[in-house]
């Protein structure tokens, strides 16, 4: 029993964009795929906001709509015409421990409902501060030869993981990675034009 909840939404860098702080060593050292042209996160320090976005959205919250963070965007004045795009964020739950934990300690509770305009960008891994297990928490070298020779064809060109079992077995797998940061839930990301 796999449900995906509405975990909220957010403004971020348009995909296409160039991102300077992506050079070579913080892509061998953090992505699966260094081949990745801008990598795309629930963790903003990974694909982050446009610039002065934090102050006028706050964080992606379960009851605030895509449509309500749009409009929040345009209404603080630096809601520009390009360079950033809307997205949704959905986290899934495997069992009905996972679906009440989300609710009790996130607030979220509500099945989401995906629009047939939005775009599915791919499957993240990230802990409840949203630190991304799979583009944001480093690899020594001897894990991340390993780690990329099982799963660099797994990820696709926006550096997350194609599928939900992939992710959630990637999920399991940061979870003993990184237990500092566990438990890691498994997001699914929409652009939503």
């Amino acid at each position: 029993m796999t449900t995906i909840l509405f975990a909220g939404s957010d403004i971020r860098v348009a995909p296409e964009l160039p991102d300077a702080s992506w050079d070579a060593g913080r892509r061998g050292r953090y992505l699966l795929r260094p081949d990745v042209g801008r990598p795309l996160s629930v963790d903003p320090d990974v694909w982050p906001r446009p610039e002065h976005a934090g102050g006028a959205l706050g964080p992606p919250l379960p009851w605030i709509s895509v449509g309500e963070v749009r409009r929040r965007w345009m209404a603080s004045n630096l809601g520009s015409e390009g360079g950033w795009v809307a997205i949704v964020l959905g986290v899934v739950a495997v069992d009905t421990k996972a679906l009440e934990r989300l609710a009790t300690t996130r607030g979220v509770d509500t099945a989401l409902e995906t629009s047939p305009t939005w775009r599915f960008l791919g499957y993240d891994v990230a802990d409840d501060g949203n630190i991304s297990g799979l583009s944001n928490c480093g690899f020594n070298d001897g894990e991340m030869d390993r780690l990329r020779a099982a799963w660099a064809l797994r990820v696709n060109d926006h550096g997350l993981i194609a599928e939900l079992s992939d992710a959630t077995l990637f999920g399991s797998l940061t979870d003993e990675r990184v237990p500092e940061h566990a438990p890691f839930e498994v997001y699914g990301i929409w652009l939503a034009p």
